[in-house]
């Protein structure tokens, strides 16, 4: 509900509203691209929002739509500790002001996650499969 319902049903009721130009910038996660074992929902919800806002940014004239493929940020949700793979909140935040404008509709604003995720396409999917399932398991306890 929270991944796919109430960011649909806000952008509904808020674009009436709007002003020309325009911006909307959801969360969505590389998850969602490359689903990990484990997180299925999750993955899913991910998926949604990347494709959800590709095709309002294709529908809606004067509004920049992007969808910020994000990879793992350091919250109040995510207190793991900062990282180069794990970046704070205020530098994301950055990050993602400094694409605004750049005429993408899908876009990873962290290069170190877009590095990442580029190099995660390249490997055979049976080793990808095995690596992010012991992960997940290790992560998961």
């Amino acid at each position: 509900m929270l991944n796919t319902v109430f960011p649909s049903q806000l952008t509904r009721s808020l674009l009436p509203h709007f002003r020309n130009p325009s911006l909307i910038l959801n969360v969505s996660s590389y998850a969602g691209l490359y689903p990990p074992p484990y997180l299925a929902v999750y993955a899913g919800t991910k998926a949604y929002n990347n494709a959800f806002s590709i095709s309002l940014a294709r529908e809606l004239d004067n509004t920049e739509v992007i969808s910020l493929v994000t990879g793992s940020v350091h919250t109040s949700a995510n207190t793991k500790p900062v990282t180069l793979m794990r970046l704070d909140a205020t530098t994301y935040a950055k990050c993602v002001l400094a694409i605004v404008g750049c005429g993408r509709k899908s876009i990873m604003p962290y290069l170190p996650h877009a590095i990442q995720t580029f190099l995660i396409s390249l490997l055979p999917e049976k080793f990808m499969d095995r690596a992010t399932k012991q992960a997940m398991q290790k992560e998961l306890g």
